[in-house]
């Protein structure tokens, strides 16, 4: 459909340079459940670009992407830096707002990430971020 084709077109313009807190995020997770296991970039049945996917079983242990079909619940991380959010708010604008609202819709739970908190003081050690993970992806 129309729709699908420009959220791919839109999904293709989101391919920036991996960032900071991309490689940060993504090595933070990859110390939590291992190698072959997160999908950096994954883009879902409707053209949305996910930052990185994980793919739980349903005792919520990771799940490979090879083996997904045995995937219950789908884990979208969604990184964000100072421009994703309204000026005066720290809300999300809108189109990062219908983005998550759809991927929730499709099934995935999104867990958003901003830039100024993971790069904040408390989030220094490399504990406190894999802590702060693990709370966010497994608390139900």
């Amino acid at each position: 459909s129309k729709f699908c084709e420009q959220q791919h077109a839109l999904g293709q313009s989101e391919r920036k340079p991996k960032s900071l807190l991309f490689t940060d995020v993504y090595s933070t997770l990859t110390s939590l459940v291992g190698n072959n296991i997160l999908q950096p970039r994954a883009i879902t049945p409707y053209g949305y670009t996910v930052d990185i996917q994980l793919n739980l079983d349903a005792a919520l242990n990771p799940v490979s992407f090879k083996d997904s079909e045995n995937a219950v619940y789908k884990i979208a991380i969604m990184l964000y830096n100072a421009d994703s959010y309204t000026n005066c708010e720290h809300r999300l604008k809108g189109y990062h707002q219908m983005k998550q609202r759809h991927l929730e819709i499709l099934g995935y739970k999104v867990i958003g990430l901003s830039d100024s908190l993971w790069n904040a003081m408390f989030m220094t050690e490399p504990k406190a971020k894999q802590e702060y993970l693990r709370k966010l992806i497994w608390s139900s």
